[in-house]
């Protein structure tokens, strides 16, 4: 289904590239966003990751060539990294039986710190003013259920999930981002 959809999408992309501004078809940020999501719930598929980035690749390239107003927002990027944080729990399951569990390329820390690099370019753009991308609770609830997540693996998960609990607190009390504080998902993780 989730190929069916990105197919429709692609259909829809190039009906807006053959008629232009007055096409009825034209995709938009939701468009593009339900095909993401239609990839995260591939949980079993070893290129999930891939797939979603794919297809926030696809709006970009969309947003720079046919219409500025179809771009990535928050939850665009959530559900790349919940896709992301897919990959790194598939890692670290196959990680259980092999000698290369401190492998960060194998072991999904490469993925963590991806997500964690993500949340900080949210902050980044936030403070830079670009309105459509901002760091939510969302996305943080992702990152502290990698954590979560691959605990077994990772003797320091619970005191990086507690860090980041931490300091979800800390910018809803301190800075006022009421947007990122903790819920009540983000204290059972």
């Amino acid at each position: 289904h989730a190929e069916l959809a990105e197919r429709v999408l692609r259909f829809m992309i190039s009906q807006r590239e053959k008629e232009g501004a007055r096409c009825e078809l034209a995709p938009d940020t939701d468009s593009f966003n339900f095909v993401i999501r239609g990839w995260t719930r591939c949980r079993s598929s070893p290129d999930i990751s891939e797939r979603a980035l794919d297809v926030l690749q696809l709006m970009e390239k969309y947003n720079s060539t046919a219409d500025v107003t179809v771009q990535p927002n928050s939850r665009s990027y959530g559900l790349v990294m919940d896709a992301i944080a897919v990959k790194a729990k598939h890692k670290a399951s196959k990680c259980r039986k092999r000698s290369d569990r401190d492998d960060p390329s194998k072991n999904g820390l490469d993925e963590i710190n991806g997500l964690q690099n993500l949340i900080e370019s949210f902050h980044a753009k936030k403070k830079a003013s670009e309105p459509h991308i901002e760091p939510s609770t969302y996305c943080y609830n992702i990152l502290l259920s990698c954590w979560a997540s691959i605990s077994f693996l990772h003797h320091n998960a619970p005191l990086e999930a507690e860090r980041i609990l931490r300091h979800m607190t800390s910018l809803k009390e301190a800075q006022g981002l009421k947007d990122v504080g903790p819920d009540a998902f983000s204290y059972i993780m």
